[in-house]
């Protein structure tokens, strides 16, 4: 059985990495590794991937994509910001958020739009759910359900679930 040998990485290897890199990139930033191995022929996608992300990265130029948490500031502007440039997310990236891309913002729009219909979605049929019960629920002086504290229940509801929404 014949074992493998490790072939060391050169700097011309590193060079032609990044290179690979560079050229290998999507609009959005992300590097697409498989493009990398084929112009690294002595090299897997693994290899190339590890190598960079282990060894290289820390002591090159080449940018990555960076993973943003954003304030509730950032994602109020966000919106805003997409009503007044009609969503024109270069323009956004460009006048309001130059540390991403316009990728990310557009992303980061698109999950804050599912989470409002989704909340809203929750809040209609918590209303719903209400007005049911109150309904079937016999208002007599001797029943501790009580339509007022049922509707301050929902509301309270309603808060905690935008409250986690966002």
């Amino acid at each position: 059985m014949q074992s493998k040998q490790y072939k060391i990485w050169t700097e011309l290897d590193r060079q032609q990495l990044i290179a690979a890199i560079e050229q290998s990139k999507r609009k959005c930033g992300q590097v697409d590794w498989d493009e990398v191995a084929k112009c690294m022929p002595s090299r897997s996608r693994q290899q190339c991937k590890s190598y960079f992300m282990n060894i290289m990265k820390k002591d090159c130029d080449v940018k990555m994509v960076k993973y943003h948490t954003w304030t509730e500031q950032e994602v109020n502007m966000l919106l805003k910001c997409a009503e007044i440039e009609k969503k024109n997310w270069e323009a956004i990236q460009q006048n309001y958020f130059p540390g991403l891309n316009a990728h990310q913002i557009q992303a980061k729009h698109s999950y804050l739009l599912q989470q409002q219909a989704k909340a809203k979605e929750r809040s209609v049929m918590l209303t719903r759910m209400s007005q049911t019960q109150s309904q079937e629920t016999p208002q007599t002086a001797n029943n501790s359900y009580d339509l007022a504290s049922s509707q301050q229940l929902v509301l309270q509801l309603q808060s905690l679930l935008n409250a986690f929404s966002q």
